[in-house]
């Protein structure tokens, strides 16, 4: 199988081989095929990176670093929603909070 071999030539053949499987596996990730295809090419593309360096089983590798972006990508939106804008008409004062619950 070609994504048993780990040489610089043979990245391409790799991806080609198991990109079905890959597409399947992001899908399951995040559950929308197109945040699938984003995942899928992230990975590769930080794989691509390691190549050289990717010993056994190059699928494992691949989909290690499936979910790992795709856990750096939920802790990111999670941090964006916590952050999120002060609505309008809110107290910018400590004391004017205190004021409005009434103590």
């Amino acid at each position: 199988m070609a994504g048993t071999k780990t040489g610089p030539g043979c990245f391409g053949d790799f991806v080609a081989e198991a990109l079905p499987g890959l597409l399947r596996f992001g899908h399951v990730l995040t559950g929308d095929p197109r945040e699938a295809e984003d995942l899928v090419q992230e990975a590769l593309a930080r794989s691509l990176r390691r190549w050289r360096w990717v010993h056994g089983d190059a699928v494992s590798y691949v989909r290690r670093a499936m979910v790992n972006t795709h856990i750096s990508r939920w802790r990111s939106w999670q941090a964006r929603v916590r952050l999120g804008s002060i609505p309008d008409g809110a107290p910018t004062t400590p004391g004017s909070a205190a004021a409005m619950i009434g103590t």
